[in-house]
């Protein structure tokens, strides 16, 4: 992330911070939380340009939120099937399915190929934890269930920290005295 904002900033164009928090959020919530790289941030090295998972996410929330804003009459199942932006909110949705899906799938054959050994961290992180999960009947989690979570907790976890870091920096631009603290507290 510090590298493409540095580029950004050697020029006196603007750049979209969001874009890159984004691609940066992205790689830390599925590495931690999922021991899956998404290499986000490199494939954006040369640019601001997202992710296409980060891309999904984007467009989803922008869809969804001009549905609601400009046709709120419309029942979703007519908006799904009929509306150009219903199509292009439904394949959005099914791309961050389709990667949340892949992630799963890669830690599933990992834990296979391993069988009963524990693999340093992979059993300890969100997704371990998931897969391993039993009820007090000894029932796992159905994939389903498991799915429902790890798309939750990517989507929510990267567009909120995403989020959520922009208003911070924005908020310390906007007060120099916090900034110049900052910097003394993180650098001297």
């Amino acid at each position: 992330m510090v590298q493409v904002a540095r580029k950004a900033a050697s020029t006196p164009a603007p750049f979209d911070i969001v874009t890159v928090l984004g691609n940066c959020t992205l790689d830390i919530i599925a590495e931690t939380a999922c021991g899956y790289q998404t290499n986000a941030q490199q494939q954006g090295a040369d640019s601001d340009k997202p992710n296409a998972y980060s891309l999904a996410v984007q467009t989803a929330c922008r869809l969804v939120c001009d549905h609601v804003f400009t046709h709120p009459e419309t029942p979703p199942f007519l908006w799904h099937r009929f509306m150009d932006t219903g199509r292009a909110y439904v394949k959005a949705v099914n791309y961050c399915h389709e990667t949340c899906a892949r992630i799963i799938q890669t830690r599933v054959n990992e834990q296979a190929a391993a069988a009963d050994e524990v693999v340093e961290g992979k059993n300890t992180d969100f997704l371990g934890m998931l897969l391993t999960a039993e009820d007090e009947e000894h029932n796992k989690l159905t994939h389903e269930m498991i799915n429902d979570n790890v798309n939750t907790f990517i989507f929510a976890g990267h567009d909120t920290s995403k989020v959520a870091t922009a208003w911070l920096l924005f908020e310390v631009a906007m007060r120099p005295q916090v900034g110049s603290l900052l910097f003394i507290y993180l650098f001297v």
